[in-house]
């Protein structure tokens, strides 16, 4: 069974995340710089999952 979260906020985002036990893929708006500041990356990467940056901040690199 697929899941289907949408948040607004980083915080809110995380705490989502922190809930689940597989994760396949996750959308972020940011670069990888606020990926890691708020340790989606790590979050989402210890569940099996890729982490797929979006917006103009995922750009730049």
């Amino acid at each position: 069974m697929a899941e289907i979260s949408v948040q607004a906020w980083y915080e809110s985002a995380l705490m989502q995340i922190t809930q689940c036990w597989r994760i396949v893929v996750a959308f972020i708006q940011a670069g990888s710089d606020q990926a890691t500041s708020f340790i989606v990356d790590q979050e989402v990467q210890g569940r099996g999952g890729r982490l797929v940056l979006l917006g103009d901040a995922a750009e730049e690199y």
